[in-house]
């Protein structure tokens, strides 16, 4: 069963608002239900609208917190119901990556946070109307934060080496995990094609579902489903553990008043 709380004060908000959520929510199950070959794993899904919650949204097994910012009391912005359904379906998206496989340690959180706000973007974009405008938001927001955080001191690995305790992850998350590690995704899926992706995180769903992972659990997942000759951990190696963005710079000749060579030169950090 599905059911949308909030305080009784914003009830005549929500009674039109709710259209909208459950529609959100009804698309978001179907479309991850398909994608990962698995219907939604839980008993319930409960989406409760709460005062006073510092965080945007928070999900837990079958009940998912979010602010009362989401409750529309006014008219809104398509970018503004676009950037709610990105949310409500990256909190979705927790159900398969951090609820039903949990990564085992917090150097692996990017196995919930860039999973689920890729797969988010991915959902928005096909399963709702906002099509790609989804894939702007995306590049415009958190594309853009991963650029502009990895480029300052704090900046760290995608999947670090290691993280000390609980306490030292809360500095991880930031743009790298979210938006680099998303990113990144997008680019995996460039590079092997939608359906060995969609096949990979299959078998690591079917595979690892009640269980904790490791990176090497997801390589060897999707390297059994990636096309011959597709080589995982150098991916891996290039962008999962290495901090910092490439660069772009102009390399050329010039003869007198003439350019006789021109040529753009990529360097990895």
């Amino acid at each position: 069963p599905l059911a949308i709380y909030c305080r009784q004060s914003l009830a005549r908000y929500m009674a039109e608002d709710c259209k909208s959520l459950f529609a959100i929510t009804k698309a978001g199950l179907a479309f991850y239900a398909d994608f990962f070959a698995m219907p939604y794993p839980f008993s319930k899904y409960d989406q409760l609208f709460v005062p006073e919650f510092n965080e945007g949204a928070m999900e837990n097994v079958g009940a998912v917190t979010f602010t009362e910012h989401y409750v529309f009391r006014e008219a809104k912005t398509r970018a503004e119901h676009l950037s709610r359904a990105d949310t409500v379906l990256h909190e979705m998206a927790h159900m398969y990556f951090g609820d039903l496989v949990t990564m085992q340690w917090w150097n692996g959180l990017w196995l919930n946070e860039s999973f689920a706000t890729y797969m988010a973007a991915l959902c928005t974009a096909r399963a709702t109307e906002h099509g790609d405008d989804a894939w702007v938001q995306f590049c415009s927001g958190m594309k853009a934060w991963a650029y502009r955080e990895d480029q300052l001191p704090t900046t760290h690995p995608i999947e670090p080496e290691s993280v000390e305790d609980t306490e030292a992850t809360f500095a991880n998350f930031d743009g790298v995990t979210y938006g680099k590690g998303a990113s990144v995704l997008k680019q995996l899926v460039a590079v092997l094609g939608m359906d060995a992706f969609r096949e990979g995180m299959r078998l690591y769903m079917s595979r690892f579902a009640y269980k904790n992972t490791t990176l090497a659990d997801f390589l060897t997942a999707l390297q059994e489903r990636a096309p011959d000759g597709a080589d995982l951990s150098a991916w891996s190696s290039e962008w999962l553990t290495r901090a910092g963005l490439n660069s772009l710079r102009a390399d050329y000749d010039i003869e007198g008043d003439t350019v006789t060579r021109f040529a753009i030169a990529q360097e990895a950090v």
